[in-house]
């Protein structure tokens, strides 16, 4: 039997402005879920259409040529319409088993399976285990595997949820042999002069402590963070650097900062094995950072953080169950960039209760803080999500007919109680015009790039993303 694993072509539905400057990450998932294939002993396939740029067409095309017997796509929500486009082709054309897994499936396992006919097993949640005893059963007798969805005739049936796993340490390594590495890039926000094999991602744990209303995180990886120890994961970084040579590092986590002492551990080896790399992180502004840690990650080679403020009103990040005071945000950002990181923070348009008058006070403190990077992002409810339920009940989806019709950063048909769907992406388009065009925006990366000169590529296609996102026409939005 052989499996192949789909990274279905999701570049040109959720991003919409220059191309070259959005990040291609490796899919972690689907290595992690080729790992557990191959230490079953079957024969295993990658088919990232993502990373190759391919169309709907011709990844089905290569889908059905190939000889796997087995077919797994990963399914993010805003991918859905393109995967159910793919899946009906194939299903049409070849006798392939289709298994789906990810966040969306897992929230709608049943509407997924009456939605895409052609598709035969759901895998809900953390796929590991779940993979490796579909294999060890040989995709029968589904009804005693736990944590999935399946067809039996007419019928759709949806299994006990598995239970988490506890111990993270006895995961195997993404198998990241299976991927095309030349293809992949940090994109321009990250881009330090390092692409394809010389720029990796990680995840050191699983979990969020947090209760924000708008993040499907919580409910699809549990409250409950479960970490990997230092070891391990220093195991990790240095298997990089010997199979692949890398420089830069993602580590991807949504809490890799909730544990200060964690942190220190990690830099301490990193420091004292002498691994040469750059990295950085996604942190949190729910607590201060002592100084000390910020220089001692600094040592260890990380250069940039990524905040998520996502509002500059108070009441907004109180409604949406932001734990985080507008007073800390400015201390935290602050001392970051006094310590001479990279600063990357995201803003949402369109938030609970946000009108014309909060939206401008999020753009106003976007401009305060003036991080190198702001990320404004249009509101959208994920399946899962606090924020999706509350949707649904006051009628801000009544416009959307599929999932096509909202993204992060696309025109959108969502709406709240106080900002229409257009409003809400003129507001969108007027934050980052002014934000980014202002001369105090000019000369601090003016400075920042004299002193990093290797990231003067990034920024270039940043801003090239920057006046095609702003200036593109409606009709191009999407």
């Amino acid at each position: 039997m052989k499996v192949l694993l789909v990274n279905p072509p999701y570049l040109e539905s959720v991003y919409s402005g220059f191309k070259p400057a959005v990040q291609v990450q490796l899919p972690l998932g689907l290595a992690y879920i080729g790992s557990i294939i191959a230490q079953e002993g079957l024969s295993i396939e990658v088919l990232d259409a993502n990373a190759e740029g391919m169309d709907i067409n011709s990844t089905v095309d290569n889908i059905v040529a190939s000889d796997a017997d087995v077919v797994g796509f990963t399914t993010t929500t805003l991918m859905v319409p393109t995967i159910i486009k793919i899946i009906e082709k194939v299903g049409q054309q070849s006798n392939k088993k289709i298994i789906l897994g990810g966040p969306h499936v897992t929230f709608f396992p049943e509407q997924m399976l009456k939605e895409c006919p052609q598709a035969d097993i759901i895998v809900m949640g953390e796929g590991e285990e779940t993979v490796r005893e579909l294999i060890r059963k040989n995709f029968n007798d589904l009804q005693s595997i736990e944590g999935i969805a399946f067809r039996r005739g007419s019928e759709i049936l949806v299994n006990k949820k598995r239970q988490r796993i506890k111990d993270l340490n006895i995961l195997p390594y993404p198998n990241r042999d299976l991927f095309k590495l030349d293809l992949y890039s940090p994109g321009a926000l990250w881009n330090i002069g390092c692409r394809g094999k010389k720029s990796m991602t990680i995840i050191t744990s699983r979990g969020c402590p947090s209760r924000c209303r708008y993040c499907s995180s919580l409910h699809f990886w549990g409250p409950d963070v479960r970490f990997r120890s230092i070891d391990n994961i220093i195991e990790e970084v240095e298997n990089l650097k010997t199979r692949y040579k890398i420089k830069q590092l993602a580590i991807l986590d949504d809490t890799f900062l909730a544990n200060k002492k964690r942190v220190e551990s990690f830099c301490d080896e990193v420091v004292r094995r002498k691994i040469k790399i750059k990295w950085w992180c996604y942190a949190r502004l729910d607590f201060p950072y002592p100084a000390q840690l910020f220089k001692k990650m600094r040592r260890a080679g990380c250069y940039g953080l990524n905040f998520g403020v996502e509002s500059g009103n108070q009441k907004i990040l109180n409604g949406i169950g932001k734990n985080i005071k507008l007073g800390m945000v400015e201390s935290i950002i602050n001392l970051a960039k006094k310590e001479g990181f990279l600063i990357l923070a995201s803003f949402m348009i369109g938030l609970p209760g946000d009108t014309r008058e909060t939206t401008e006070q999020t753009i106003d403190f976007a401009i305060r803080l003036n991080p190198h990077i702001a990320q404004f992002c249009i509101t959208t409810p994920f399946p899962g999500t606090d924020l999706y339920e509350e949707a649904l009940r006051k009628g801000w989806l009544k416009d959307v007919r599929c999932w096509d019709d909202m993204g992060l950063h696309q025109e959108t048909k969502f709406r709240n109680d106080d900002l229409t769907s257009e409003e809400i992406y003129q507001l969108y388009k007027l934050a980052h015009k002014k934000f980014y065009f202002r001369v105090g925006y000019f000369w601090l990366i003016f400075k920042h790039l004299v002193k990093n000169p290797a990231q003067i590529t990034g920024f270039f296609l940043a801003g090239i993303y920057m006046i095609t996102e702003i200036f593109r026409s409606k009709e191009n939005a999407h």
